[in-house]
């Protein structure tokens, strides 16, 4: 029998049954908050593998009943003349239909109130947060008059969910009034961003219309995570990997790193695939984006200078604009031919006296030995806080046959120089 309501949205929530409940009713503490949570992970595991077993348990006997009912319909189609027998059998199909239409309605209407059980225990169960002026103020900051520590008039009177007098604010010789937050008052959950376009979040520049669900993918940037279920690839790149950082160990801790690596890829293997409803939404907007990006090769998508908005532009309009930009004789010279080679051959040279001389050691000087470098790569980013949206240059020497060695100096140079004395490690 299907219902409505999805098994794995009662398993997500973490609804007991009530012929379970002697797991959540066991009072057992610890005095490590550790402990205590280790427990409550045990109880959950516990419950959820139950009720697994329960309806497996429960589809093997409706498999084995429709097995028997397909035996008796059988056995009657022999007995009754056809015509007799169909009209038996379409009679029994309705009142079974009606039937299975009660209990679906019925075992839905109790898995929603389980979940809304649920949900509403878990609201009330949260205590409102409640703290005093006082424990923000800064000392040696107060002056005649109001003062509010590191939190301002302006920060204070709003439309959050909290309470707060503005009229008895605090002074030096007043007591502080009690900020309280009450999680029952928060808005509304906002939609989502896989189905809703978020301002600043994503700007269209080119001449092209984009739908609206390949925006919402596009939106997220380029650090979202997408959920990947091609586990040989996994496996397949984590052997490489392996193999890679464990070549020029030696015999006996090579195969100490592969027989643990062993049981994390046998897990890889067994784990589920993801299927819950937003990676399934995140398939279909990744293959729609696909589609379009195939269809539309005249669209370059790059990001913002600022805001890490992500920006559509027409290619030609792009290319122009940096041929435009790379043009200036003041500032760009152009060459004749790959300085690469030249480049990594004055790297060898010096490396070598570096290293012939003691200055570095033999893996510092693998570590910066760069053979086959690119020349770095420039790029644009355009500036959408400004009219027309000019591009920035940025020029990238990740890869560069000299990007190693200036890391290396920096940081040596980093280490050496003193701090002056406005330096700030972080200023929030």
């Amino acid at each position: 029998m299907y219902t409505h309501v999805s098994l794995s949205s009662v398993f997500s929530t973490s609804v007991t049954p009530r012929h379970l409940n002697v797991f959540d009713n066991c009072n057992i503490s610890f005095y490590s908050a550790s402990l205590d949570k280790k427990l409550s992970n045990l109880k959950s595991l516990m419950i959820k593998r139950i009720l697994r077993i329960e309806l497996s348990d429960s589809y093997r006997a409706i498999d084995r009943y429709r097995a028997w009912l397909f035996h008796l319909v059988g056995c009657i189609s022999v007995c009754l003349p056809m015509n007799i027998g169909d009209e038996f059998l379409r009679t029994q199909g309705k009142s079974c239909h009606r039937f299975f239409t009660k209990e679906r309605e019925r075992l839905d209407s109790k898995l929603r109130w389980l979940i809304n059980k649920k949900f509403k225990r878990s609201i009330v169960g949260i205590v409102p947060i409640q703290y005093s002026l006082d424990s923000v103020r800064k000392p040696g900051n107060s002056t005649s008059g109001n003062s509010f520590g590191s939190l301002g008039r302006d920060s204070l009177v709003n439309s959050a969910p909290y309470v707060v007098d503005p009229s008895s604010f605090p002074t030096n010789s007043s007591p502080s009034p009690m900020i309280s937050i009450f999680p029952n008052s928060f808005p509304p959950q906002v939609p989502s961003s896989l189905s809703t376009v978020r301002d600043g979040w994503f700007l269209n520049l080119s001449s092209c219309v984009i739908p609206h669900n390949v925006q919402c993918f596009l939106q997220l940037g380029n650090n979202f995570a997408l959920s990947f279920n091609n586990k040989n690839r996994i496996i397949f790149d984590c052997i490489k990997g392996i193999e890679s950082g464990t070549l020029r160990m030696p015999l006996n801790r090579r195969m100490d790193v592969i027989n643990q690596s062993i049981p994390i890829m046998k897990n890889i293997v067994s784990s589920p695939v993801f299927t819950s409803d937003i990676h399934k939404c995140l398939a279909v907007l990744e293959s729609d984006t696909r589609s379009f990006l195939t269809a539309h090769p005249s669209v370059v998508f790059t990001l913002a200078d600022k805001g890490n908005v992500t920006v559509a532009m027409d290619r030609d309009v792009y290319r122009d604009r940096m041929t435009e930009l790379l043009g200036d004789s003041d500032t760009y010279v152009p060459i004749k031919r790959d300085p690469t080679k030249k480049l990594t051959t004055a790297l060898r040279s010096m490396l070598t006296g570096w290293k012939t001389r003691g200055h570095i050691k033999d893996s510092e000087y693998k570590a910066l030995y760069c053979s086959d470098g690119s020349l770095p790569r420039a790029y644009g980013l355009p500036k959408i806080h400004k009219p027309d949206c000019p591009l920035r240059i940025i020029v990238s020497s990740v890869g560069s046959p000299l990007h190693s060695l200036a890391t290396f100096l920096h940081k040596k140079l980093f280490k050496t120089i003193p701090r002056a004395d406005s330096y700030m490690k972080n200023s929030f």
